[in-house]
């Protein structure tokens, strides 16, 4: 179609009102998967849209390494919010035991660590020598005003 031509009908359609509209739409019924074979057939819709996507982005990667131009679709190797959200979730998971709960947990676990050497002789400056409590700290600020 020439230039011309689409210029009279743009006009004849301006001073029509333009195309026609269609109705208002007040709601939309959504799609539920009742049976097995609907579920099945949405998945493998589904399934189908994601291999043409990625094989758009191959497609366009192949291009672009042919014509030396700058790489769209980079690979990437970093860690993201759902990777470290699933991995603290999981850590917390093991953590939480059903029949003792977060309480006794609290803390770091309790007194049966092992202490280091310097924290070896900061407990043996008063009371248990195994334990750091408050009476070792005492005795360290003592030691450190004199």
């Amino acid at each position: 179609m020439s230039g011309y031509v689409r210029a009279v009908n743009f006009v004849k359609n301006l001073v029509k009102g333009g195309s026609k509209t269609s109705p208002t739409i007040n709601k939309v019924k959504p799609t539920v998967n009742t049976t097995e074979l609907e579920k099945k057939i949405s998945e493998a819709t589904k399934a189908v849209q994601k291999a043409k996507g990625s094989g758009a982005k191959l497609k366009q990667s192949i291009f672009e390494l042919k014509n030396n131009m700058p790489i769209t679709f980079k690979g990437n190797k970093t860690k993201t919010l759902s990777n470290t959200t699933k991995k603290r979730n999981e850590e917390s998971k093991k953590m939480f035991d059903k029949t003792k709960g977060r309480i006794e947990r609290k803390f770091g676990g309790g007194a049966d660590k092992q202490l280091s050497s310097k924290q070896m002789k900061i407990a043996s400056l008063a009371g248990n020598k195994k334990k750091i409590d408050g009476p070792d700290f005492k005795k360290l600020k003592e030691m450190k005003k004199a």
